[in-house]
């Protein structure tokens, strides 16, 4: 009589190969679950820089429009300040630097728990032209 021990081989080679391939579908799903939160994270961070410098570039906008008046300029230069854009808020500090003749303007932004901050600095040069003082401002890079 003949026994045929390969019979049950083929079953323990069957349970090996299931059970490496279980694990390696482990670990790719976890390099995907964690890919999908730094995606996440970066998506997050780009979006608060945004509404940060978006809060940077409004102040920039509303220093120039309103030049001629001291009274407005007054209250946000050497202040910090919040603001409110599609349901975000974003803190602004502006910084007058007269020795170099420069306006800096630290805008910070929180999505969720990511914060991100964008800062724009304004040249300006003061010019005395009919007995009255006019300030020109031109931006500087994004910092």
């Amino acid at each position: 009589m003949k026994f045929n021990n390969d019979r049950g081989s083929t079953l323990s080679f069957v349970i090996v190969i299931i059970a490496v391939l279980t694990v390696l579908g482990g670990a790719l799903l976890s390099a995907a679950v964690a890919e999908a939160k730094q995606v996440g994270h970066e998506e997050k961070k780009i979006k608060a820089y945004y509404i940060a410098r978006s809060g940077a570039d409004a102040t920039a906008q509303y220093i120039i429009s309103n030049q001629s008046n001291e009274d407005k300029l007054e209250g946000i230069i050497g202040h910090t300040g919040t603001g409110n854009l599609a349901g975000y808020t974003f803190d602004v500090d502006v910084s007058d630097n007269p020795a170099e003749e420069t306006i800096t303007i630290k805008a910070t932004a929180s999505v969720g728990e990511i914060k991100n901050t964008a800062q724009l600095i304004l040249f300006y040069v003061k010019k005395v032209v009919n007995n009255e003082e006019i300030i020109e401002y031109r931006r500087g890079p994004w910092q």
